[in-house]
């Protein structure tokens, strides 16, 4: 995912002047060309994440597109504050692009923990959270979302699906149709979903865009 990612992220760069990628020192190597490319709106600003989404939305508010990429717990939790303070009350959108969701990153250690990055973020109104669950669910959701307006909120996974199902955002993908109950799947565990569903009469709905299944509840 990580490598759809990049990809996403420097045809941005290329086609859009007035977008921004800054990042938190995680990645940097691997967009080494695109900041001798683009020195001035392709940066590594070191870790600082929470001063980084106060200094990002101000970016915003000036006409930019910033892009920032980071670990979870240090853009989810670190810098709640700055992100409702900064994006929410002011109105202005960003991309925020994550890894190390959940447990990934568990050899690191308790901080870098962060499996409840979705029950968090769904308390800021308004937030766009996308939870693909391939590299190819994050292309879709990324040109769908990125120049939107909107906060939102891309959370990259390091266990991606076999399964693939092309999506479309805000909308579920009906995968399995029955009469006896519904499951939802979100991300990474449609996988585990779609199997131990396989011998029940249910409808199973795959989701992408967390947020929108939490307001329509």
């Amino acid at each position: 995912m990580r490598t759809a990612m990049k990809s996403c992220v420097i045809d941005m760069i290329r086609n859009h002047s007035n977008t921004m990628c800054i990042l938190i020192d995680i990645g940097a190597f691997g967009f080494k060309d695109l900041m001798k490319s683009y020195p001035e709106r392709v940066k590594n600003i070191g870790i600082f994440e929470d001063g980084l989404v106060g200094v990002s939305a101000g970016l915003a508010l000036s006409g930019l597109v910033p892009t920032i990429y980071g670990i979870t717990p240090f853009i989810v939790q670190r810098s709640l504050e700055q992100l409702k303070l900064d994006y929410i009350y002011q109105n202005v959108g960003g991309n925020f692009i994550t890894t190390g969701a959940a447990y990934d990153f568990s050899k690191l250690g308790y901080s870098h923990y962060c499996p409840e990055d979705v029950e968090t973020l769904k308390t800021l109104p308004g937030i766009e959270i996308l939870t693909p669950g391939t590299p190819k669910q994050f292309e879709t959701l990324f040109k769908q979302c990125y120049m939107n307006g909107k906060l939102s909120y891309f959370r990259m996974i390091d266990h991606c699906n076999k399964t693939q199902v092309d999506i479309e955002f805000g909308k579920a993908k009906v995968l399995k149709k029955g009469t006896r109950g519904t499951v939802i799947a979100f991300a990474e565990a449609l996988d585990a979903t779609i199997a131990a569903c396989e011998n029940l009469d249910i409808t199973l709905l795959y989701y992408t865009t967390a947020e929108l299944l939490i307001l329509k509840r």
